[in-house]
């Protein structure tokens, strides 16, 4: 005899739906971008930008329009050995230790206030080199590095592309404060009273500030190819 009763249906279960991270919103990763960037955890911004082709191209031109968005501005350099840096974001309090082996090729010069180093080639001329140590970027100075050692050093940009490099030495008699751009073949003194005071060098709003031992602040602008002290 015929079963009669009514088959019951078996239950499917939903299929999870994964979503796809590799191709979200370009805006959406702009803006996660932005905000890592705001904090200056440029080495969590490199590895997110590195996570695919999708979310790299999203944020690609906004680099190449202004490349200073990945120049460190709030980290310090705490400690070196050879090629491992020890840094800290000193508005996060997040401490990093990185290893570059690209230091190993170089010799080291000084760090400035954001945390970009200042190396020179190991042979002559000793050319002047300036190290981004999130980016890898190497940018390249004709002028060797001064002689010296190397009390504070600023870095400023005068455009997009193109920077300087300003040095304070303990070399009082040689010219205690010392500048030179990309293009240029060597480092120019600049004159200032009490150099062998000068305490902390700081690059802000195109001007590079200078702080002495009796408080007083100095300002150097530039201007085309000159240097004028206020």
């Amino acid at each position: 005899m015929a079963c009669t009763l009514p088959r019951q249906k078996r239950a499917r279960l939903a299929q999870p739906v994964v979503p796809d991270w590799s191709s979200p919103i370009p805006d959406l990763v702009r803006r996660v971008g932005d905000c890592l960037l705001a904090t200056d955890d440029i080495d969590c911004y490199m590895a997110f930008r590195a996570v695919c082709h999708h979310w790299r191209s999203a944020i690609k031109d906004d680099d190449c329009a202004d490349p200073g968005r990945l120049q460190p501005s709030k980290w310090a350099l705490l400690d070196r050995r050879d090629d491992v840096l020890t840094l800290a974001n000193v508005d996060t309090g997040r401490f990093l230790r990185r290893r570059i082996p690209l230091l190993r090729d170089y010799f080291f010069v000084g760090a400035t206030a954001g945390d970009l180093i200042l190396l020179g080639e190991p042979a002559y001329p000793y050319q002047a080199r300036v190290l981004n140590p999130f980016t890898g970027s190497l940018a390249p100075f004709k002028a060797p590095v001064p002689v010296g050692e190397a009390r504070e050093v600023a870095v400023t940009t005068t455009s997009p592309t193109t920077m300087m490099v300003f040095i304070s030495t303990t070399l009082a008699a040689e010219g205690a404060i010392m500048w030179a751009d990309q293009n240029s073949e060597y480092f120019q003194k600049c004159n200032a009273p009490f150099p062998d005071d000068l305490l902390c060098t700081v690059p802000f709003a195109g001007y590079v500030y200078f702080t002495n031992r009796q408080g007083s602040v100095l300002s150097t602008a530039v201007d085309d190819d000159d240097v004028a002290q206020g």
